[in-house]
């Protein structure tokens, strides 16, 4: 099955690190953090959704929904899902019915048999319901970036974080997620 979308259908209940924590990560005076709230959120926010992206995988417990289509080959028997750490699979669906017969492994659904129309897979992903349960390496590359995000607001980044320069993430940060990254193989 080849994967076409991905859907939030229950948001993460919180962040992996919260305002407190970034203030004294990037050193903010109370003026700043009194003033800017929503600012402060809004870049925890934004790198949390990067590490997400870069990661492959959910940090706080949420429940996604990801939209298939069949293919014409062995593929057709898995459906690998987008985001780990995989908790339960709630539901696999195509043509509006219930699909019977597969099995779960990390995050790869294998089909007892293939499916001929589109499939929706809802599954419920995350390191756990808190910020305590993402590991603390993520964290800091969460900390790391949203200073990163909040210095450079103006949209000005300095080359070594440009595509052009072959790098979107400072290499620290990089170096902080690296480790937990899902591979993807073909």
């Amino acid at each position: 099955m080849k994967f076409v979308d991905l859907s939030v259908v229950t948001a993460p209940a919180g962040l992996p690190v919260t305002a407190q924590e970034f203030t004294d990560h990037a050193r903010l005076n109370g003026i700043t953090v009194a003033n800017q709230p929503e600012l402060l959120e809004r870049e925890l926010t934004a790198a949390t959704q990067r590490a997400e992206q870069y990661l492959r995988r959910s940090l706080i417990t949420q429940t996604l929904s990801a939209l298939y289509a069949p293919e014409d080959s062995a593929a057709a028997l898995m459906i690998a899902l987008p985001r780990g750490k995989v908790q339960s699979v709630s539901s696999v669906t195509s043509a509006g019915a219930p699909v019977a017969g597969y099995t779960y492994e990390w995050n790869l659904i294998t089909l007892a048999e293939p499916l001929t129309a589109p499939a929706v897979v809802e599954w419920i992903s995350g390191f756990g319901d808190t910020g305590d349960d993402v590991p603390d390496q993520i964290r800091e590359g969460i900390l790391q970036y949203a200073t990163v995000l909040y210095e450079g607001r103006t949209g000005d980044r300095e080359a070594k974080y440009q595509a052009s320069a072959g790098r979107t993430l400072p290499a620290g940060v990089v170096d902080l997620w690296r480790p937990f990254q899902v591979e993807i193989s073909g």
